[in-house]
């Protein structure tokens, strides 16, 4: 399909705007492998040995996905989420793959809008807890490597339903995605549900702020949060959907600015854990630096 310069700002649904719960959409979808919580015969899960504790839901249901969003731990007082996610009061944090377990929450205590490198505000948002998470949880790594290290690259999709498919990175772009919204920089992923992509996901309602990771050094590693999604069904004249995410790798100065200040004011110690990719990992990486900045003339909706 032609990509185009992106030259204009287009229409975008963010997915954080409905109330009514959603999953995370996958191609082939089987429980047994795309489910963190499935309790049924013969577990297949395709993230079986990665750590999703970090992985949190806020709002008023979390067991059952009502009216939730998602944050994603990044060190003991601190998680990261999107913007019009608006998160605000309790986060819900599993700390196994069991749905039976107990559950381990955090009250939100203040949310700070991250900058771009011009100062103007990015759709990225750090939440501050008032006392560190419960050490059972465990805060995820941040990848920390630009876009050439990551196109083509393949990724881990968490969703609604504490779903996890997978996709594979496809173009970068610091645009408005969504009408409302701030200018992000964010990376995209394309939606192309064929009988040879098993586990292939698209956002939905409910996603917003939801975490991509590649896996890197045999561990999880934080590369985007779900932000936006492809506004056009599939069709004729559609034949693939995106899905987008925050670049959260393009923030990490601004990141660690913000957090440096948080702990000079509160007292706290919190740094990151931040992954370079190993060099003999790096070479396997797909090319195509020339995507940056293109993407199709199309519409795009918020993911929830």
């Amino acid at each position: 399909m032609p990509r185009h310069l992106l030259i204009a700002a287009f229409l975008v649904v963010g997915l954080g705007l409905g109330e009514c719960s959603a999953e995370l959409v996958i191609n082939q979808y089987d429980p047994a492998r795309n489910d963190r919580f499935f309790t049924g015969p013969n577990p297949n899960f395709i993230g079986d040995g990665f750590d999703f504790t970090g992985v949190g839901k806020t709002g008023t249901d979390p067991v059952n996905n009502e009216n939730t969003r998602w944050a994603t731990l990044i060190s003991p007082h601190f998680a990261l989420s999107v913007r019009h996610a608006n998160a605000a009061g309790l986060v819900t944090f599993f700390p196994s793959n069991n749905p039976n377990g107990t559950p381990v929450t955090a009250t939100v205590a203040a949310t700070y809008n991250i900058p771009n490198s011009d100062g103007s505000p990015s759709e990225l948002q750090l939440i501050q807890f008032g006392t560190a998470v419960d050490s059972s949880i465990h805060p995820v790594s941040i990848f920390d490597n630009n876009e050439s290290a990551l196109l083509g690259r393949g990724i881990f999709v968490y969703g609604q339903a504490n779903r996890v498919g997978t996709n594979n990175i496809d173009r970068f772009l610091f645009q408005t995605q969504v009408a409302g919204e701030a200018n992000t920089y964010s990376l995209e992923y394309d939606y192309n549900p064929t009988p040879g992509r098993p586990n292939e996901a698209r956002l939905n309602n409910n996603d917003s702020g939801g975490p991509s990771f590649v896996v890197t050094s045999n561990q999880l590693a934080l590369v985007g949060l779900h932000s936006y999604v492809d506004a056009d069904p599939i069709g004729p004249d559609n034949p693939v959907q995106f899905s987008g995410d925050v670049f959260v790798s393009h923030y990490l100065p601004a990141l660690q600015s913000q957090i440096a200040l948080v702990n000079s004011r509160f007292g706290f110690n919190d740094q990151l854990s931040v992954v370079p990719e190993p060099a003999s990992i790096g070479l396997l990486v797909v090319g195509g630096a020339g995507m940056l900045g293109f993407l199709r003339r199309k519409r795009r909706r918020p993911a929830a």
